[in-house]
Order: C-alpha cells, then structure tokens, then sequence
C-alpha cells in the first residue's frame, strides 16, 4: 500500500459518509457529520504535513499546484461543520461540494507530483506514517 493508497481510501470513506449521512434520520446525521468532520481534520492536516511537502521541488518552496490544494483544504475546513449545524441537509450538501472538489484537485494533480516525485519505496514509507497517525486519530474520535 502507498501513500496513494491510502489517501484515496480516506476519499472514499468520506464518501461513504456522506451518503450515510444524507438518509439517516436526524440523530444519526449529526452524530455521522460530527464522526465524518473528525476524521476529516485530521486526514487535511496530514495531507498538509505528511503529503504535500512530497510534492514540492524543494523544501519550504510552495508551488501554485499546493496553494491550490492548500486553498481546497482551507475551504472543505470552514465547510465541516461546527458543534450543532442547524439545517443538517445544507450542512451535508455544502460538505459534499467542499470533498468533491478537494477530491478533484488531489486525485486529479497532486497525487501524480507525489507519484512523479517519490520512489515506489518512498511511497510505501510515506503510507505507513500516514497510516499511523491516522489510526492514531481515529482510535482517539471513535
């Protein structure tokens, strides 16, 4: 498994989620959006420590293809809501257009630098981190 790997399987548990979230009854909505907002602050963190920095020609030099990641993570963070989002179908559907349109900037471009980038080891190595850390994280949210 590679770092790809495992940012795609993170992009279709959201996914997943979401659609979960969007016919459950009420309770089970806020308690999905809150589980699913979670997960995805920490997914967003360590795509922005973890990844992104594998994308760049040289360290602390940020190209515009990461500010435009960048900027699709600082969107999808004001999406996920807060505490007790009142309208829980507006609260979805603006955190399904937020995903969907990180989802087509990452998949689309940022993981191919990363592929272009990074040696097939160092994908493997950069999995396992990710993974660890996100376990971390989501063991802490369950």
């Amino acid at each position: 498994m590679t770092a790809i790997d495992v940012v795609r399987a993170d992009h279709r548990e959201f996914r997943r989620l979401l659609l979960r979230a969007g016919t459950a009854r009420r309770r089970s909505q806020r308690l999905l959006l809150e589980r699913l907002g979670r997960r995805l602050w920490s997914h967003l963190g360590c795509e922005e420590e973890l990844l992104y920095p594998a994308a760049q020609r040289s360290p602390g030099r940020t190209t515009p293809l990461l500010e435009r990641a960048l900027d699709s993570n600082a969107a999808l963070y004001r999406r996920i809501p807060r505490r007790r989002a009142g309208d829980l179908r507006e609260a979805i559907a603006g955190l399904r257009e937020g995903l969907e349109a990180h989802i087509r900037i990452v998949e689309g471009r940022v993981l191919r630098e990363v592929r272009r980038r990074v040696s097939r080891r160092g994908l493997r190595t950069l999995a396992g981190r990710m993974a660890k850390r996100l376990a971390f994280a989501f063991d802490e949210l369950s």
